[in-house]
């Protein structure tokens, strides 16, 4: 059981051992044993319930407490049945959610082998072919480096937005506006550290190695800042936006990346070394006729993405549903 985290969500949470582990377990953890009274798996049921649920809510709430105590847990009720009862919910759990687990897999099989043959289409479109020129990234955009502040400019709220790695979704390629940083009204933004339509966004430091050099195609003008560990890129007239996205995301492009931070401490990358990253460029009219042909694979991708996170939402209500209907 998770007994202290950064993030709330993780409190409380439990995974059955189905197996003795030479291994062992940290101090932010427990150990939860149950008596002879217990089945194993259906104490694991009673502390995935809503009504679990609801009590480590209740007992992290507070903006600074993310922890629970022992003490706090033990006062928690379960209903226990006879051992012969709980084996028979089990058995009724085990096969329900088991159904569920299964349509939820149907569908992401699905999106995974969308997302294969996009990726497949990128790298294939992205081949260089007769006509076609090798420029160095330095060569056809510009970087800009984002903006240093301290926690003093910081405000709880502002109509001065400052875009950080975050903001630059991972699974879409695209901005996303959610845990926003603010900075305080009196706080001037320079023009030249604001977003602007048609560059990308590009995650330069980070804590995880799988932000770096990640990038988010700019679709409209805002007033919003980038942060010190972003980019913007800026491409010349040459490329096609979007078609330097798609550049930025093929399978050379996260080759090159993940050279640049091999080593256990290399959590960014640096300007001078994007710049010496070759792009094939075809001509503008061969550019918009690929951007075309890889939005409709992509907007695919993303409508199964879409699908995939409903269903996936839907099948862990239905679990909590039925948890709710067992353990009520």
């Amino acid at each position: 059981m998770c007994m202290s985290n950064g993030s709330k969500i993780h409190l409380g949470k439990v995974a059955l051992i189905n197996d003795d582990y030479p291994y062992a377990f940290g101090g932010f953890m427990a150990l939860v044993t149950p008596n002879e009274e217990l089945n194993p798996q259906f104490f694991n049921y009673s502390l995935s319930s809503p009504e679990y649920k609801d009590f480590i809510k209740k007992l992290s709430e507070g903006a600074n407490i993310n922890n629970i105590k022992v003490k706090e847990l033990e006062l928690f009720t379960i209903p226990v049945p006879p051992l012969s009862e709980q084996q028979s919910i089990v058995d009724y759990l085990d096969a329900a959610f088991a159904k569920i687990d299964t349509m939820k897999a149907n569908v992401e099989k699905a999106l995974n082998e969308a997302k294969a043959l996009f990726q497949a289409s990128l790298k294939e479109m992205l081949e260089p072919k007769d006509g076609w020129e090798e420029k160095k990234l330095g060569d056809v955009a510009t970087f800009t480096r984002g903006l240093t502040y301290s926690k003093n400019d910081e405000a709880e709220i502002s109509d001065n937005i400052v875009l950080r790695s975050n903001n630059v979704d991972l699974s879409t390629g695209k901005l996303n506006f959610d845990e926003l940083k603010y900075l305080k009204p009196e706080f001037l933004i320079p023009e030249e550290k604001k977003v602007k339509k048609g560059s990308l966004l590009m995650c330069m430091s980070n804590g995880s190695k799988i932000h770096l050099g990640k990038v988010a195609l700019i679709n409209d003008d805002y007033p919003y800042a980038f942060g010190g560990f972003m980019a913007l890129v800026t491409p010349n007239e040459e490329l096609n936006p979007q078609f330097f996205n798609y550049s930025l995301s093929s399978p050379e492009y996260k080759d090159f990346i993940k050279k640049l931070s091999e080593g256990a401490n290399i959590n960014n990358i640096k300007v001078k070394e994007l710049e010496l990253f070759t792009i094939t460029i075809p001509p503008l009219y061969e550019q918009q006729s690929i951007v075309e042909t890889l939005d409709s694979l992509k907007s695919k991708v993303d409508r199964l993405q879409a699908n995939y996170e409903k269903i996936s939402q839907e099948c862990d209500a239905l679990k909590q549903a039925i948890l709710r209907q067992v353990f009520e």
